[in-house]
């Protein structure tokens, strides 16, 4: 993220709670794994957190470019990657970005907004 698009962590005083108060909620990761498998690009997830569905996309072979603007939730998203497996982990790129000034200069054949 460039210095002039950096704003503040709006989840910073929230992100240690933000698994907690999400819970093991799983039920749209199945639809999401579904329309994944007809793709040849890597999912865009917008707004991917802590990792709640980016990890189990990724433990089941999708690629996943991960965004979010929150660099807290980000590093609880990079604290749960280091203790998965290399093959997940080459399967994760992390992008801190605000989703209104992306450009990954990329095609997505699907792009999810969880929650």
């Amino acid at each position: 993220m460039s210095e002039e698009s950096k704003v503040e962590d709006i989840y910073k005083e929230f992100s240690d709670y933000y698994d907690i108060y999400v819970g093991d909620r799983m039920v749209d990761l199945p639809l999401y794994l579904d329309y994944a498998k007809h793709i040849s690009t890597p999912v865009l997830e917008i707004g991917a957190g802590s990792g709640r569905l980016t990890i189990p996309l990724a433990r089941s072979g999708i690629f996943v470019v991960a965004v979010d603007i929150s660099k807290s939730m980000l590093d609880k998203l990079k604290a749960r990657l280091v203790k998965e497996s290399a093959e997940v982990q080459t399967r994760v790129q992390i992008v801190e970005e605000d989703a209104c000034a992306l450009n990954l200069v990329k095609t997505f054949e699907l792009i999810i907004i969880p929650y």
